[in-house]
């Protein structure tokens, strides 16, 4: 096999989590607005939910959520990647977060049926 750079976009997959609800505060310096949403789901790439259609995509946001008893979240960083017109969501790419949390994420995600 030739070496090279092979860059493979790998997805996970995607979790239904209803009933969670989302802090989402937007990170704009000169702004602070702060809502309450409703998930969709999650994987280990980021999050959909309901979020107001006047947020830019490319807007920065803090998250904060609560899977369940032992998987909690404050403060995580994320992306608005689009609107998906036809379900009313909005795609949420997780940025840079700690270790700890990211393998907290991703245990939960594997043993969810």
């Amino acid at each position: 096999m030739a070496e090279g750079n092979y860059e493979i976009e790998r997805r996970s997959r995607r979790i239904p989590i209803p009933k969670v609800e989302v802090t989402i505060e937007l990170e704009a310096a000169d702004r602070g607005d702060l809502w309450m949403g409703s998930a969709i789901d999650i994987n280990g790439d980021g999050i959909s939910l309901v979020l107001p259609r006047e947020v830019a995509i490319g807007s920065s946001f803090v998250l904060s959520f609560s899977l369940d008893e032992s998987c909690s979240f404050h403060r995580v960083s994320g992306t608005l990647l689009r609107y998906d017109q036809a379900a009313g969501t909005a795609s949420i790419l997780f940025g840079e977060w700690g270790n700890d949390d990211r393998i907290s994420l991703l245990r939960f995600l594997a043993y969810q049926k």
